[in-house]
């Protein structure tokens, strides 16, 4: 079985300590990480993103889309710095409940794409701790247009998938029942396979999301990522920097959407920082929003 890459600790903030939750508890984790892994227990969802981003902000080459080629393409970095960065998105999923993809996402990586936990000792801490194999995936979309329902994602049973749309559902998709938001009550169970309209708003989204205890939360859409935080809705970033400079017109978080103010943004406070060598660093960090 893969043991973690150990890692240096170069900053913990204090705060992580009032933390109440450990969604895994491993001695050979908290080696990796020269500390224990805590989160914030909330009486609501615990939402966070976690991406890659080159020095200049970019989270992906124009020749190839998919964040996942971002650490694989850093030539000067060693083999543990790279894959210290898939660890990490390893790590984010085996803790999670569910995770959010956009449909931009869904469309860039292989058809055959559903993501699961390849980390032998995550997935064995996470099943250990009464967690599915896959954590349930949650497609937001503005509509179901941009689907292409020919994916594995939808057509496996490996996988609980909610797709939630902000405009009206004007089609039946096979194996898929429909919901209205508003018509769902506090803990009603749903199908495997869902569709849910967001007929009131995003906040009772995630109550219910909440009640049906999918209580940690993990975005990897760049597109939603920038709408949870205009909603205050993002509670973290787990953002690795890696040492490429990349430059141009191409993916950022927050990219074609409307940008924060002077008056109107939100900061982070950092809760821990890790190198493994000279071309990456890892890092954690807390949204504040005014």
């Amino acid at each position: 079985m893969k043991s973690l890459i150990q890692q240096k600790l170069l900053l913990k903030n204090p705060i992580i300590d009032t933390y109440k939750l450990q969604p895994l508890v491993s001695s050979e984790l908290e080696l990796s990480l020269e500390t224990p892994l805590k989160i914030p227990l909330l009486k609501r969802v615990f939402t966070f993103s976690c991406f890659i981003s080159s020095i200049d902000g970019k989270i992906a080459y124009p020749d190839k889309k998919s964040g996942l080629f971002l650490a694989g393409c850093n030539y000067s970095a060693e083999a543990n710095e790279i894959l210290l960065d898939a660890q990490y998105l390893m790590l984010a999923r085996a803790i999670s409940d569910a995770i959010i993809i956009g449909t931009n996402s869904l469309n860039i990586e292989p058809k055959d794409f559903i993501p699961t936990i390849s980390n032998e000792f995550l997935l064995k801490l996470r099943t250990e701790a009464k967690k599915s194999v896959i954590p349930t995936i949650i497609i937001l979309c503005q509509n179901l247009a941009n689907i292409d329902f020919t994916y594995n994602l939808f057509n496996t049973n490996e996988a609980t998938v909610i797709i939630c749309c902000f405009k009206p559902i004007n089609q039946k998709v096979a194996n898929f029942t429909n919901y209205n938001l508003s018509d769902l009550a506090h803990g009603q169970s749903i199908s495997a396979k869902s569709i849910i309209y967001i007929n009131s708003n995003i906040y009772d989204l995630f109550i219910y999301f909440y009640s049906i205890n999918l209580k940690i939360i993990l975005n990897e859409s760049p597109y939603y990522h920038h709408l949870l935080t205009q909603h205050k809705l993002l509670d973290e970033i787990w953002l690795n920097y890696c040492c490429s400079y990349i430059g141009g017109n191409t993916t950022m978080l927050g990219q074609n959407q409307e940008s924060f103010t002077t008056l109107n943004h939100p900061n982070t406070e950092i809760l821990t920082l890790h190198h493994a060598g000279y071309h990456f660093l890892y890092s954690r960090q807390k949204f504040i929003y005014r």
